[in-house]
């Protein structure tokens, strides 16, 4: 089933705003390469491939041209870059490692349980 535009089924008010923002969505996500290490990128870069245009055509059907310019822009270059094996993700599912100022604390996690302790022993018993 091919995309064609239909000027009388042109959305309005939010649903415009909500393809918009996917579309920008869309083009953060290959403008700088990121999909191309994914482990999926032969996927990603096909699913370019088949509906990148339509993409395009959809910005430009919404009024912005300067958009559907910028994702084909972006989709040719994605196309185009080849990412050696080696630079590649190799896992499905990545995960972000939080540094070690950001985890929980368990001295810390213990001495709030005191003091909330305290505070409710006082309140209550004036101790």
């Amino acid at each position: 089933m091919s995309w064609s535009v239909d000027v009388h089924l042109r959305p309005e008010g939010c649903i415009s705003e909500v393809l918009l923002i996917q579309l920008a969505n869309e083009l953060d996500d290959y403008r700088d390469l990121s999909a191309n290490h994914a482990a999926n990128a032969r996927e990603r870069i096909g699913a370019i491939q088949k509906s990148g245009e339509q993409e395009a055509e959809m910005a430009e059907w919404l009024g912005h041209s300067n958009l559907a310019q910028a994702l084909r822009a972006t989709y040719k270059e994605s196309i185009e870059t080849v990412i050696p094996a080696q630079l590649k993700s190799q896992f499905e599912w990545a995960h972000a490692v939080t540094p070690q100022s950001y985890r929980v604390r368990y001295s810390i996690l213990i001495q709030r349980l005191g003091v909330k302790i305290r505070n409710r022993l006082s309140r209550h018993f004036g101790i």
